[in-house]
Parts: C-alpha cells; structure tokens; sequence
C-alpha cells in the first residue's frame, strides 16, 4: 500500500526519548527496565515540551502500565501538531494506548499488535480483591472507548478482541481500524519483555521472553545529539512491493502452513525450500505426517455464538466471497483467499475443533464441507429452519456466503417498479386481504348542552396471494475438488437475478392494458374513474398537467372527500424514456408561460416491461398505495437450499421465491395511453 510521504518536524532537543528529531517509546511502558529501556507518562510529557509542530513517534514495546499508557495518548492527543506513530516491531498491551492518538498509524511489515483485558495483582481482603476487580473493569471500559474511537467498530466488538486477547499483524490491524498504513520495510527486533504474562503470544515472541525489572528513574541518559539551525526532516516512503508473482507464492504456503498448524520454524523451513506450491504441499504434509499424531491442546478463546472467534468467522466468510466474486480482500482474509477449498475445509474444521481433519484428503474434505448428513440443509443459512441447526459448519459458512451472493445479484437486478409497492407481511399462503375504510366523516358543530352523534364510514378490499417459484440446478464433485466456486457462483448470481425478473414481471403485468379488475368490478385505469385520459397524447408540460389535476381531485371512498394526491413518479417504457426526460428538463424560461413547472417535481421510472407509448403518474406509496407486495415472513429474495446428489454425483441446489403481487386500489395512479 502506498501513500504520500509525509515530512515529519522536530525541534532540537537533548531529551533522552528524542533520537534523530523523533520520539523513540521503546522498552516498558511506566518504568525503566535494569537495561536503561522504557518511559513514563512524565518522560513523554517532558520531551513533548521540548517538541513542536508535525513529529513522528516510533513504537516498540510489549507494554506496561495502562495507567501511563492512557496519560501517554491523552499527551499525544493533545500535542498541537499531527502525529504520526510507527510501529517498528511491537506495540502490545499498555503500548498500544499512546499510538491511539496519532492521526496516522504506520506499521512495518512483520509488526504486530496486541490488545486485551488489563490485569493485575492484589493482596488483601476479599473485599479488596472485589474493589481490584472493579478497577479492572472501569479500566478496561475506558481502553475500549479509546479502541472503539480509534478503529470505529462497536464497543462490543472492541470488547471481544480484548477479552480474547488478539494478536494483528499489519494487514489485519489496517482492516480492523487499528492500523492505516502498512510499510514492506524489515521490522526491528522486538524489545526484550516477559511475554509469558500473555496467554496467545507468539512462539518467536515467547522464546525472546524474560523477567523485566523496575529501576529507579532517572536511571540513565544519553549524550545529546548535535543541534541543528534548521528543522530536521523525515521523509517516510514505502519502498516498492514485492514481484506479484513471488508475493502470491509466499501468501500461498503461509496459507498452507497455517491451515496445517506447523510452527514459526517449520513454515521458515517450508519457504526456503519451496519453488512451487505443489512443492510445498509435499514439504507439509512430510512434516505433518513426522508428528506425534496425538491432539495439541487449543488455547480458550472467547467464541462468536456460532462457536468460532468473530474476526476470524468473517475472515473466512470474505475468502470465500471472494473465491466466488473474484473480488480482493484484506487482512486475515487474504490468507484464506489463496487457498484450494478443500484447504479451506480442514483449516475451518481444525479451528472449530475437529482432530485429524489436516489429514483429510481433498475428497473427504469436500466431502465434509457439502454434506447435509445429520444438519437441516446448510443453504438456508439463519434465515431458516432456525434451531435446526448449527452454524458453526463450513457447510453453513458457505451457504451463507452463496446466499450473500444471490442476494447481492437480486437487489442489483431490482425492478424500479418496486418504488410504487407497499410492502406487506404473511406467514402463509392465504389470500392476503387489503381492506380500506374510508375518510372520516367531516366534524360537526356540536352545540352547547349539545349530543355528539356517529358517523359511519365505507369500507373497500382488495386480496391477492403469494405463490412460490423455483429451479434447480447441480454442481458436479469434480468442480469442488478442482476449486472451481464460479461454478457454484454463477448460478447463485443468475437464481438473484431471476427471482428479481419474476417480480418484475408480475408487477408489470399489474399495469398492462388498463390494469386488474378491482372489487368493485372495473378496472385499475378508467375513464369513469378519471384516472384514464380519454384520449392518449405525449408527454408534455400540458398533459402533466392534466394528470395532476385528475389526482388533485380524486375523492375518497366517501366519495365526497378531496384527497389533493401529488404524483411524485412518472412510469414510462424504453419507448418513452427520452421524451420523459426532454419534458422534465429544467429551462431558462424567457417568459413566465414558458417556466417548466415539472423539473424537479417528478422521478422518471423506466421499466422496459411497458409496452409501447403509455405512460403512467403514481403518488407516493405512503400517501396511497395502488400496489402492494408480498414474500413469506417477509423474507425478500431468494430461499437456497441444498441436498446431496443422487441423480448427479455431486451436490443439488434449489432456488425458491415465495412472492405475490397485487392491486390495492386505484386512487393514486393515472394512465395516458400515449401516442
């Protein structure tokens, strides 16, 4: 990722944090360890003072004191000028609370950062124990705002990372908000800390760890460096990435090392001795098949409620949207991404818990992440069958993300048409009945000692029902095993499409001709209704005029009652779409007679379904709705489901759309039958 390179300004100064005109937090955070590394809130404010403008502060440490840490952000957040942080190898725990502030978020590559739940020791009572406690929860709600400002994501989300005890390398802590720039420069060492404190901190972290110690402050000083006339300067450029082609095969057998749980060392061993991804594939399953095949213990971490930790459920979910779509993705995402789908299979099975699936072959994987033995149909995802079935499934996972797919396709093939609906709701296939009583009657005088009397008021229905439409199609093993997801895909894509066709083709066949007989026995359009003109013409300034004025004067069911209906939409055919628009314009009028009092009032809506030269005005749906709709428990689009083959040795999809359309009146509507 590349980005402008920012000049970073510092004042000369002789303070010990300030190392080439930028501050340098490195070591713990809140106290100085026996090596002459660390700094406190009060070191940072100090060489702050001394600084001015635009300056950089560069970051490696494994943390400290929240308490510091959370003096440190608010010193840097109130420095005058723009700060830019960078995360030169480690900023975890504590460290992570001052690089909050900062306006830009620089992290080299191989950098990592860390967020969790502050902890600490107390002696005492119980009751001390229970005021310790309440501490830490106050801390921690007040770590998390910081987070949740920083990033954007909810509160609870934050919360969830820091219980779980999260670990971001740079990609993943750009896409989650926590990081905005990603440099490929080698990442420094990372500072000497006892990392053994952590529950999940990495391997090569926990090898470097050891005891740290508090000292006396100030315990050292540095000679001051030379003093300039001028403002040093710092240019920061991302140096230039990597060939495509070497960069895809490393992100490939990290995927692979990764899906195969092998360590820091055993993936270093794997990359410097694969040239092809086939190449790789042997090196780990040799070194797989070397191990004690006994179950490694999993570390705890907090679950989503489908039972996998939420980051990493729509880490996968995004790899294989993009598998199916052909679109980029990010952070832990781009891990997934490059992977076969069996690989993806055992990688998921393995993190919800299943011993042994990193020795599935690509059959049984596929096997598995297809099947419906013993699960309600995995397609219909949560929108069905709910309590059926559990999510936590790679055949969920990708149900869900095929429907995305449909679902995506469906709302962008949406018929314009679908701007005249009201949108109604059932739960069965009864005719669905929409009744309409009529206006108020008019208030009358009552006098004094005077009685109130009743009014009655009319009442009209009008009933339709859904009806529920399908297809079906098959995909074969074969193009599971072989990664071919456009296969499943493409049809997802085209089931949107059509169930959003067939809606748009009932909801036109409302409006051909002069519309449905409604209850009362005529028409939708009818001159004796005075929605119909009696004589069909263009679209003009003068016949939008005549249209309005029917509507202004529609009277309600009572028959008396004006009820001053506005059309908002005018509905025309391909045939009518530039003539509608050439009367909509908006012109330097000359003259006051010649002003169109049109532009700008109406919205054209074009729906190639109209035949011919009419043309149509309706008023907003919630002022009168001539047209409503209907999907099963209000579910829009289509139902997905999936069965193992029988017929085709493969796997079954079926695409259902429950829908129904219908006329709810006609006040509200106006036909010109055009010329």
């Amino acid at each position: 990722m590349n980005a402008p390179a920012p000049t970073l300004r510092a004042a000369p100064t002789s303070h010990r944090l300030i190392v080439g005109g930028e501050l340098l937090l490195y070591g713990p955070v809140g106290f100085v360890d026996f090596d002459g590394t660390g700094f406190t809130s009060s070191d940072v404010k100090a060489a702050l003072a001394t600084m001015s403008g635009d300056i950089t502060v560069r970051v490696n440490s494994g943390g400290g004191l929240a308490f510091d840490g959370i003096a440190i952000h608010n010193a840097l957040q109130a420095h005058p000028g723009k700060v830019t942080a960078i995360v030169d190898a480690l900023a975890a725990s504590a460290a992570t609370l001052p690089i909050m502030a900062a306006d830009t978020i620089v992290m080299n590559e191989g950098a990592l950062i860390m967020i969790h739940d502050p902890s600490a020791i107390s002696f005492g009572t119980s009751e001390s124990h229970r005021k310790a406690a309440d501490v830490l929860d106050l801390l921690g709600e007040q770590a998390a705002g910081i987070y949740a400002r920083r990033s954007g994501l909810p509160i609870e989300a934050v919360r969830a990372i820091m219980r779980a005890e999260t670990w971001f390398d740079g990609p993943g802590a750009e896409e989650n908000g926590f990081a905005d720039l990603v440099l490929a420069s080698p990442p420094e060492e990372a500072m000497a800390f006892d990392f053994s404190l952590y529950a999940h901190a990495p391997a090569h972290l926990m090898r470097m760890s050891r005891p740290i110690q508090r000292q006396d402050l100030p315990s050292w000083t540095t000679a001051a460096p030379a003093a300039h006339e001028e403002e040093a300067t710092m240019p920061v450029t991302a140096p230039a990435e990597p060939s495509v082609s070497a960069r895809d095969l490393t992100a490939d057998i990290m995927s692979r090392c990764r899906a195969a749980r092998l360590s820091l060392e055993e993936a270093s061993e794997v990359l410097a001795k694969a040239t092809s991804p086939d190449m790789a594939r042997d090196l780990i399953i040799d070194m797989v098949a070397a191990r004690d095949p006994s179950p490694e213990p999993r570390p705890h971490l907090p679950t989503s409620a489908v039972g996998l930790e939420p980051l990493r459920q729509r880490a996968y979910e995004d790899a294989l949207h993009a598998k199916m779509t052909g679109r980029s993705v990010e952070g832990q995402a781009r891990h997934f991404a490059s992977m076969r789908l069996p690989d993806l299979a055992r990688s998921f099975a393995e993190d919800i818990g299943i011993s042994g699936a990193r020795m599935w072959t690509p059959r049984q994987a596929v096997e598995w992440a297809t099947s419906t033995s013993g699960r309600s149909n995995f397609l219909a995802g949560p929108r069905m069958n709910a309590g059926m079935h559990s999510t936590s499934d790679f055949p969920a996972l990708l149900g869900g993300v095929a429907h995305k797919v449909a679902m995506d396709a469906y709302q962008a093939a949406e018929s314009p048409l679908m701007r005249l609906v009201r949108i109604m709701n059932t739960s069965d296939f009864k005719p669905i009945q929409a009744s309409r009583l009529s206006e108020m009657p008019s208030l009358e005088e009552v006098p004094e000692a005077g009685e109130y009397t009743y009014g009655s008021r009319a009442e009209t229905s009008e009933t339709f029902s859904i009806k529920t439409y399908g297809r079906m199609f098959a995909i074969t093993r074969q193009a599971l095993i072989n990664d071919d997801l456009s296969m499943l895909a493409t049809p997802m894509v085209e089931f949107g499409r059509a169930a959003s066709r067939k809606e748009a083709d009932l909801l036109a066949a409302l409006l051909a001709n002069d519309g449905p007989t409604l209850d009362d026995g005529t028409a939708l359009f009818a001159t004796s209704r005075s929605n119909k003109a009696s004589t069909g013409s263009g679209i003009s300034v003068s016949s939008l005029s005549d249209g309005r004025q029917a509507m202004r004067n529609t009277k309600g069911i009572d028959g008396t009652t004006f009820l001053n209906l506005a059309p908002r939409y005018l509905v025309v055919g391909t045939a009518k779409e530039t003539e509608a628009e050439q009367a909509l314009a908006a012109l330097d009028a000359a003259a006051q007679e010649d002003v169109n009092v049109f532009a700008g009032r109406l919205e054209i809506l074009v729906e190639p379904r109209i035949a011919g030269n009419r043309w149509m005005l309706f008023a907003d749906p919630a002022q009168a709705s001539v047209l409503g709709a209907a999907w099963l428990d209000g579910q829009r689009g289509p139902n997905l489901l999936m069965r193992e083959g029988w017929e085709v040795d493969g796997t079954e999809y079926r695409a259902r759309l429950d829908f129904g359309c219908g006329a709810l009146g006609w006040r509200g509507a106006y036909l010109n039958p055009g010329n």
